[in-house]
């Protein structure tokens, strides 16, 4: 049988609302850098892809794939700013 959740996990509405907030930061973020580092980000952070993969599928040197992602999330963190 499920095992019940414990009573009070649900979200806040605060919660929930901080949290579509900092996604829309976020998302507003990733429309300020290139293409190319929000595929790269993307593939390493929301695919969990390895750098290997990384490259075959953007076409780089895997040796490559660490140094642009560090610069791609190099301009993320300065776009976000004050909300990190």
């Amino acid at each position: 049988s499920a095992v019940p959740e414990p009573a009070g996990s649900d979200p806040s509405p605060e919660d929930c609302a901080a949290a579509a907030e900092q996604r829309r930061q976020l998302h507003q973020a990733m429309d300020t850098i290139s293409e190319r580092d929000r595929e790269i980000i993307r593939l390493r952070h929301l695919q969990d892809l390895s750098y290997r993969e990384i490259a075959d599928r953007m076409g780089y040197q895997i040796s490559s794939v660490g140094v642009i992602l560090a610069r791609a999330e190099r301009r993320l963190r300065q776009a976000l700013g004050p909300i990190l």
